[in-house]
């Protein structure tokens, strides 16, 4: 298990938190995305996100984040189609857990 502080924004940056989050950083990579399936409620959020990279491979992403003040759980499960669908039929499952465990001791360590 490994430890960082993390400001908001940066959360934002690892498209994540929604689904805007991560089309935006899958397209700051030459991605062409569209969004699917979006469903939001006060403490979570899925959606469908269709990614076609500049080299023709297509990611079909499922996404869930269930958030609160104390943790922020994300579950993806991604394929890749076409190019021998490298991660097999069944794709890769990810699992990302965060609890907040109190403020940054040193805000410049913060990860920005």
């Amino acid at each position: 298990m490994s430890s960082a502080c993390y400001s908001h924004a940066a959360l934002k940056g690892l498209g994540i938190l929604s689904a805007a989050d991560s089309k935006a950083l899958n397209e700051k990579d030459g991605a062409s995305c569209q969004v699917s399936e979006e469903r939001q409620s006060a403490a979570s959020a899925s959606w469908r996100l269709l990614c076609t990279k500049p080299d023709g491979v297509v990611e079909d992403t499922r996404a869930t984040v269930v958030g609160s003040e104390a943790s922020v759980r994300s579950s993806s499960v991604l394929r890749v189609i076409g190019k021998g669908d490298a991660l097999g039929p069944d794709g890769m499952r990810i699992e990302l857990v965060m609890r907040r465990t109190g403020d940054c001791d040193d805000k410049a360590q913060a990860n920005k």
